[in-house]
């Protein structure tokens, strides 16, 4: 990948240190073998019908198993992947031949990842 484009969920800052992508980048992009392209056809509708598919599922099954790991969410399909990571759940994505954008949630978070604050 050449620097111009988010590495996966982390990208380097000018001190050297790595810091998340933020949540606009992973909600208003979606990876393909290219890299990442903007997502304009997404809306607030589908993030809405994507919160409520995984709300849904959680009341259904117990996650005990998988506190920590990434859910992607098709809020059209109501399909969902599990992986380490969303590159992970990308790539599942991609072998099933599909290229529709995603939702990305934590399991067992309420975010997917929470910028530290300031020392």
């Amino acid at each position: 990948m050449d620097s111009g484009r988010i590495d996966s969920e982390k990208q380097r800052n000018k001190t050297g240190r790595t810091r998340l992508a933020s949540a606009t980048h992973i909600r208003d992009a979606r990876c393909s073998p290219g890299g990442f392209e903007n997502v304009t056809a997404w809306t607030e509708a589908d993030t809405a019908k994507a919160n409520e598919v995984w709300a849904d599922y959680q009341r259904g099954h117990d996650l005990s198993t998988l506190v920590g790991a990434t859910v992607g969410i098709d809020p059209h399909t109501g399909r969902l992947w599990f992986g380490e990571s969303i590159a992970d759940i990308v790539a599942q994505r991609d072998a099933d031949g599909l290229d529709e954008p995603l939702f990305f949630a934590r399991v067992g978070s309420e975010t997917y990842w929470r910028k530290g604050g300031r020392r």
